[in-house]
């Protein structure tokens, strides 16, 4: 019996590795005695075993957030409004004070829009500073967005120096609001970002990524990079020293494997535990395999100490996977299957052996059950499994 377990094994195992397909493999296992309605099915069941999901993709840049909406205009002693509703303040308007916006080219204004700039401390001096860099015919509400941001003339006049003419009111304002300065968008130009937008130097600053920590990562050798990588670098606090590090043990480490990383909290220092443990040749992607999967290094001591010859950090992410815990592992290690190995364990979880029920088929057939051969009872049905 255990010749033919272990030639319909290796039947199985063919069909897996794709040397043969489904129909030839049911053909060979009817030569083996089995029927041709239950052993195809089972060859199914052996191939279809689930592997890992793939990675899951880099994620999008986030869009810049919408401009905060202006503040209401506080109500004044001096309009209609304010008398109606019996409003008293002590600060008034001053005729000087539309005297002097008027010269600026705000003439058109009513008592509303003079408390509105007074409100916000709008000076003359600050719009002619703003009209000699380039906005013109700008609105009460545009005003007094850039008061509140404190958007700086010279923050426009290097936009223009620089060739970011593309902008509107909401941009400037989202630089205002990001702390933006004209030095961070010169030195970013400097370094080589000469196609910038607004939106990308905003994203820059809300994700607080300044021109020093672009030469960090450039020196730690990720010398390519555009404003989204960058960006994304910034959203998943991947520092300097992190890429530094991860380009030490992986040479050819790209960005998207650098990102993954900081996604799912992997540290390149777990690649020297799991060395002492025997794992050579460990990529990125196996870390983020187990990251993604809970493969602790707990979880792979514990298993590691059950010496299975075909044991790998693919097989211990499938075994998460597939629900393999560390006490299943260990009792069903201590059956001593003479066929035991990750694959075997994977199968046992796969197929719902539990171990009460490994325990019982070992009491009567004996020590030289196969993990194999448990499996072949479990599927007959000749034994009834109660957990």
């Amino acid at each position: 019996m255990f010749a033919y377990q272990q030639e319909r094994t290796a039947i199985l195992e063919m069909l897996a590795k794709g040397k043969i397909n489904a129909e030839e493999a049911g053909r060979l296992l009817d030569a083996l005695g089995g029927t041709a309605a239950s052993e195809p099915a089972k060859a199914a069941e052996f191939i279809g075993r689930p592997g890992p999901p793939p990675r899951p993709a880099m994620p999008p840049m986030p869009p810049m957030p919408p401009m905060p909406p202006t503040p209401p205009t506080p109500l004044n002693i001096l309009s209609p409004r304010g008398r109606q509703r019996g409003r008293h303040d002590l600060h008034r308007v001053s005729e000087k004070y539309a005297d002097a916006l008027a010269a600026v080219g705000l003439t058109d204004l009513d008592e509303d829009d003079l408390w509105h700039l007074q409100n916000h401390h709008v000076r003359p001096e600050y719009i002619r500073q703003l009209q000699a860099a380039g906005l013109e015919n700008l609105e009460v509400e545009d005003i007094v967005q850039f008061a509140i941001h404190r958007i700086r003339p010279e923050l426009i006049r290097s936009l223009k120096e620089l060739g970011l003419a593309d902008y509107d009111t909401d941009d400037l304002v989202q630089l205002g609001i990001h702390n933006v300065r004209p030095e961070m968008i010169q030195t970013l130009h400097k370094m080589g970002f000469t196609n910038l937008s607004i939106q990308d130097i905003v994203q820059l600053a809300i994700h607080n990524i300044r021109p020093e920590l672009i030469m960090a990562v450039r020196g730690a050798g990720l010398t390519h990079l555009s404003i989204e990588d960058v960006v994304q670098l910034g959203i998943h606090n991947i520092r300097p020293e992190m890429v530094s590090e991860i380009r030490q043990n992986w040479p050819d480490a790209s960005l998207d494997d650098i990102v993954q990383m900081g996604i799912h909290n992997v540290r390149p220092e777990l690649v020297k535990d799991l060395k002492q443990m025997g794992f050579t040749n460990v990529t990125v992607n196996d870390l983020v395999e187990m990251a993604i999967h809970g493969v602790t290094r707990k979880y792979v001591a514990t298993i590691r100490e059950l010496n299975l010859p075909d044991l790998t950090i693919e097989k211990l992410v499938e075994m998460r996977i597939q629900g393999v815990s560390r006490t299943y592992a260990q009792e069903m290690a201590a059956l001593n299957l003479p066929d035991f190995s990750a694959d075997q364990l994977i199968e046992l979880r796969l197929q719902g052996v539990s171990v009460k029920f490994a325990r019982q088929v070992q009491e009567k057939e004996g020590k030289g059950l196969t993990a194999a051969a448990l499996i072949e009872y479990y599927q007959s049905g000749e034994w009834d499994d109660e957990e």
